[in-house]
């Protein structure tokens, strides 16, 4: 979610947190909108990716990569690897988004 998006979504869920008194209404808007806020942000820092790019992620792991049992993945025209044929999850996920660059 974008900066924009979470702010506005805050105060959408916020809404939802009613009280007689005006003073605690407007509290527990406040710390609604802090908590929805600090989550949002926490997702995004532990999950950068859109599911549009992680579809895109699949399709490019799919067409092009093998996981071999050690660990690691090897391109899909290989039939004998080397050691340094084999690549890393980030090796791979570094690739891909050089991929979506050029």
């Amino acid at each position: 979610m974008t900066p924009q998006e979470i702010k506005q979504a805050s105060k959408g869920w916020a809404d939802n947190f009613d009280s007689s008194v005006p003073n605690f209404a407007k509290i527990k808007q406040q710390t609604a909108e802090i908590s929805y806020r600090k989550g949002a942000e926490m997702v995004n820092s532990r999950q950068p990716y859109t599911a549009e790019y992680m579809a895109s992620f699949a399709r490019f792991v799919k067409k092009r990569w093998t996981p071999i049992d050690t660990g690691g993945w090897v391109e899909n025209d290989k039939k004998f690897y080397l050691p340094h044929n084999v690549k890393t999850d980030e090796q791979v996920i570094k690739l891909w988004e050089e991929s979506k660059n050029g």
